[in-house]
């Protein structure tokens, strides 16, 4: 099922990583920088002679011409821009490709705030309120999707306090967004960052919800693949 086009990409080389948003990338013979948006490692996917696909920008007032869009790893496109995740997980609920959402008389509110912290979506209906945080998953190790590639406290955080709502009423959700087609199944990463895998646990015995979405990209459209089950224990 179709939830997106992309816009232009071209094709290019990936050199090396500046900083945690500057990439350098060959295009044409010459070395360009380009905006990463992720601040994941990506080591497995961002080495010297990857290929990658940009989005190029006419903006005179940006820093850099180019966006890091996608890369291509064993003929798989990766989309690594982690924001995306939140519009795709927006266009899945708003076409009905989940069970844990209705479609009708659905309203979908950005960047809910609680306490101290803003969630990524508020979905009402007539009978119930869910609150969802929505995570970009780009790393995939023997067709499991693994989430973090690298320690989040402040995703640790989100599930502390997803636990809360959940236990003051709410309808809690976390998606996990798989941004390509290979992985089978997910899983926690408790070896890059146990107190993330330690708070998803105890979320779902306070009764958090948690799914997992995978997508399929080409160079012009991003595609709906399947829901993709959770693996819990290690």
């Amino acid at each position: 099922m179709l939830i997106a086009t992309l816009p232009p990409l071209i094709e290019a080389i990936f050199i090396k990583r500046k900083n945690r948003f500057i990439a350098i990338i060959e295009y044409q013979g010459e070395n360009h920088e380009a905006h990463l948006p992720s601040t994941g490692r990506m080591q497995e996917l961002l080495f010297n002679g990857a290929t990658v696909f940009l989005e190029r920008h006419n903006d005179q007032k940006r820093k850099t011409k180019f966006t890091l869009r996608m890369v291509s790893h064993n003929n798989v496109l990766i989309d690594i821009y982690a924001a995306k995740a939140n519009s795709y997980f927006r266009k899945i609920v708003e076409k009905g490709l989940s069970n844990l959402f209705p479609t009708n008389k659905l309203t979908i509110k950005n960047e809910w705030a609680y306490e101290n912290h803003k969630f990524d979506f508020l979905i009402a209906t007539e009978k119930m309120q869910t609150v969802v945080e929505v995570k970009s998953v780009n790393l995939v190790e023997n067709n499991c999707a693994l989430f973090p590639d690298a320690p989040t406290s402040r995703g640790s955080s989100h599930l502390r306090s997803l636990s809360q709502l959940a236990q003051n009423g709410y309808n809690c959700i976390v998606s996990f967004i798989v941004m390509r087609n290979d992985a089978e199944n997910f899983s926690f990463h408790g070896e890059k960052d146990p107190e993330f895998y330690r708070s998803a646990i105890e979320a779902q015995q306070n009764g958090v919800k948690f799914c997992v979405f995978k997508l399929l990209f080409d160079r012009n459209s991003v595609q709906f693949c399947s829901e993709i089950p959770i693996i819990w224990e290690k």
